[in-house]
């Protein structure tokens, strides 16, 4: 048996997690669009997590360290599923 774990996001999760917290308050449409376009197009990995998390410690009015924003993200926009793969090791 194969136990695998899939993680996934997206810009609405994201999108929630900006207002819930009153992040991004300081972007513009234009780079708010590109982060969230970045997130629909990009799996949720601790680099992309991060790069996401600088991205709007850079565009908002938080006293939040990127690793908080992290955890936050992880927390609240990240969904984990699992699957069984049936069968010998």
């Amino acid at each position: 048996m194969k136990i695998i774990e899939i993680n996934k996001w997206s810009a609405l999760e994201v999108r929630q997690a900006c207002i819930d917290n009153r992040w991004y308050t300081r972007g513009d449409n234009a780079a708010y669009s590109l982060m969230l376009e970045f997130v629909d197009s990009n799996e949720p990995t601790v680099k992309n997590i991060h790069l996401v998390a600088t991205d709007i410690m850079l565009h908002s009015n938080t006293d939040m360290d990127v690793t908080s924003i992290m955890f936050t993200l992880k927390r609240d926009a990240v969904r984990t599923f699992y699957e069984i793969e049936e069968g010998e090791e």
